[in-house]
């Protein structure tokens, strides 16, 4: 739910950003007027051209990826049991995750892999990807989209369950929008995806109405948007609402900000923390997907001075909670051996999305990671390497079949969690980048 608390951090963000300088008069969209919703009525100026997107001119705005990098990193040359790890990984994911028959699977083989890799029947992995695709018409134009899962006759599949991931994903793995696909027989551009899903995007905090069930659910769509639009910005969505990437965003370091107060306390005292299920423990991956999308709409120019503070802390946070939450898996880990494959799993989960979060910040030219940051996320590189080692010796790799058939939710974990560590190691050693 959009609470009350979260919705007032917000609007403190928005009042900061009032008071910066204004464009030119002749440059300013069209503004908000209604005192009944305030954040998403508009209206349109007679002396503006207005800079809103909308279904009838969306298919005249030029889609392009981000192309700049940042080369002013470190890297860290992989040692051979690194190698060895690696090697492991990818192995099972292409013998698991590129069967066809798995979407959510499927999109994170398409993020650790990169996206010229093909299924085992040696179909391209985008097109066998839209194969689970549907088809949306928005004022009546058909656009491609993405269910949150799909009903056959056997059984469920989990195709979408975060909004827009597999944009998010297709984004960072530079798949150009002029790339031809077919969904139900009929030919669309991966572009008609992209801006579709851009003009589905709304939230109004104030009633509660929005196109994500929840905070949680926002972190892929936001980064996706972000990444495709400049800031300013705005749109009206397919609902007939507004949408602002940039209130995207600051709603992102508004819930970041309020959900890890306990762990800002703890930090400030240099105290331990209890990893309860509140706060931003409740959030996928332990907030690491909000945070790495409040970064990425950073990198990319959205946010302001408030959100920029926020994210040095959030940055410092990610490093403080790294030895601390390893030594808790540790002390679980012992408590519970009957456990043991489970947390090895939830183990790699944290490992890995740190690691990748640390280096993506990196190459965001965000931070510049310190002596001692370097020697954590090092550590991280070993600590992945330790675990799947030990998920080897539990003979996980070679049953995950079994595991498929009997505990969807596991098996999901060990292709989802594998594939982020995959990555992670990939961006840390230099063979893979971001832009932005």
């Amino acid at each position: 739910m959009f609470n009350t608390l979260i919705l007032s951090l917000l609007l403190g963000c928005g009042e900061d950003a009032e008071m910066e300088t204004s464009p030119p008069e002749a440059e300013q969209p069209a503004k908000v007027i209604s005192t009944t919703d305030p954040v998403h009525q508009i209206t349109s100026r007679p002396d503006v051209k207005p800079r809103q997107l909308h279904a009838d001119n969306i298919a005249n705005f030029k889609i392009s990826l981000p192309t700049k990098r940042n080369r002013n990193i470190f890297i860290s040359p992989l040692t051979q049991p690194q190698q060895d790890m690696i090697k492991v990984v990818k192995n099972m994911l292409e013998q698991y995750a590129l069967q066809g028959d798995d979407p959510w699977a499927m999109g994170h083989a398409l993020m650790a892999l990169g996206a010229t890799e093909k299924t085992v029947t040696g179909k391209p992995l985008v097109d066998a990807i839209f194969e689970y695709a549907e088809i949306d018409n928005i004022k009546g134009t058909p656009y491609p989209s993405f269910p949150r899962n799909k009903t056959t006759p056997q059984k469920t599949i989990l195709v979408e369950p975060h909004k827009d991931l597999m944009m998010k994903v297709l984004i960072e793995a530079g798949v150009q929008p002029d790339r031809k696909i077919v969904v139900k027989g009929s030919e669309f551009t991966v572009g008609d995806y992209y801006k579709a899903s851009i003009l589905r995007a709304y939230l109004n905090p104030q009633t509660n109405d929005s196109s994500y069930v929840s905070p949680n659910d926002m972190p892929w769509s936001v980064q996706a948007i972000t990444a495709l639009v400049p800031p300013q910005q705005t749109w009206i969505s397919s609902s007939g609402m507004m949408g602002s990437a940039d209130f995207f965003t600051q709603f992102l370091f508004a819930v970041l900000d309020q959900e890890s107060k306990g762990l800002k306390r703890a930090m400030a005292a240099g105290a331990s923390f209890q990893k309860d299920g509140k706060g931003i423990f409740q959030y996928t991956c332990g907030g690491a997907h909000l945070l790495q999308a409040a970064a990425y709409s950073t990198a990319r120019g959205f946010g302001n001075e408030q959100t920029q503070k926020e994210l040095n802390t959030q940055i410092d946070l990610l490093f403080y909670r790294f030895p601390k939450e390893l030594q808790i898996y540790d002390d679980i880990m012992k408590a519970q051996p009957d456990q043991k494959i489970r947390l090895l799993v939830q183990r790699l989960k944290f490992v890995g999305h740190f690691l990748e979060n640390a280096q993506k910040f990196s190459l965001l030219g965000l931070y510049t990671p310190n002596d001692l940051q370097i020697r954590l996320m090092q550590g991280a590189m070993d600590q992945i390497v330790l675990t799947i080692r030990a998920l080897q010796q539990e003979g996980v790799f070679q049953s995950l079949y079994n595991i498929k058939a009997n505990d969807q939710q596991l098996y999901h974990d060990i292709i989802g969690d594998s594939a982020h560590a995959l990555y992670a190691m990939y961006l840390f050693s230099g063979n893979r980048f971001i832009t932005y």
